[in-house]
């Protein structure tokens, strides 16, 4: 799966245990905003679509 957001991207690595972990590329891997993005953005609506997992994180 990947996100676009922006000028970067979002890929889903892996799902284990109830926690998703991406990767952030293009704009959004040196972006100081990537916190907010990714919790906020992404990660709302990945809990969204899948409301039984405990955690985002990023690599």
């Amino acid at each position: 799966m990947r996100a676009v957001v922006a000028a970067g991207a979002a890929d889903v690595v892996e799902i284990r245990d109830g926690t998703v972990t991406l990767a952030l590329g293009g704009t959004c891997g040196g972006c100081p905003a990537r916190g907010f993005t990714t919790h906020r953005r992404i990660g709302a609506e990945i809990r969204r679509l899948c409301p039984g997992l405990r955690a985002v994180e990023v690599l």
